[in-house]
């Protein structure tokens, strides 16, 4: 199984691809910098295609209206909403192989881009 890495100081993200779909694994180095993390957001760009696209959480706040929240973007968007485990496998179909993605990691203060 191919994988991709990337890592931004104490962040990493690992991405295992197989057939129509793709494992995303994170983690950090230590407890201490996972402090305050609400969760991820993952910004979707397959080659050739515009626009991008946010992934959809299979969760969302109860009251999304007591949230920050992107209006262009449903409530169960992980901009909106986002992961919170620290693995995630996305299936985007055979319309959206291959392409970039883009991580965050949010704290309920910051947040910081690594791919």
């Amino acid at each position: 199984m191919a994988f991709g890495a990337a890592t931004n100081h104490s962040f990493s993200v690992k991405a295992y691809v197989g057939d129509e779909k793709t494992l995303l694994a994170f983690n950090f180095r230590s407890k201490d910098d996972a402090k305050g993390l609400a969760g991820f957001t993952v910004f979707c760009q397959p080659l050739g295609q515009l626009p991008g696209y946010y992934l959809q959480n299979e969760l969302q706040f109860e009251d999304p209206s007591k949230h920050s929240q992107v209006a262009s973007e449903k409530p169960n968007s992980t901009v909106n909403a986002p992961i919170q485990k620290f693995r995630w496998i996305h299936f985007p179909g055979t319309a959206h192989q291959g392409g970039l993605a883009r991580v965050w990691r949010i704290h309920l203060h910051r947040h910081t881009a690594l791919l």
